[in-house]
């Protein structure tokens, strides 16, 4: 690809390089119901569907993801010293 050519998307497999997680684990947070990754589907077809990630979608998302999960442990350490 073109170094000029800053990258928008990132398929599966680059999202789940970039994150060093496994599909598996990727198409977790893809579809679960609660603060899902963010993607869009292209493609004809529900089997055939190629699912894509918007890279600044992906970077807030991560931020998100943290911010929340730092909540549900100070939540949790609270709830656990009642």
């Amino acid at each position: 690809m073109d170094e000029r050519i800053k990258t928008l998307l990132y398929t599966r497999s680059d999202a789940s390089i970039a994150l060093q997680i496994s599909f598996p684990v990727l198409d977790f947070y893809l579809n679960r119901e609660e603060h899902p990754i963010p993607s869009i589907r292209v493609g004809a077809g529900k089997e055939h569907r190629k699912v894509l990630i918007p890279v600044n979608g992906l970077q807030e998302w991560i931020s998100e993801e943290v911010e929340r999960q730092a909540a549900q442990r100070k939540e949790a350490k609270l709830s656990g010293n009642s």
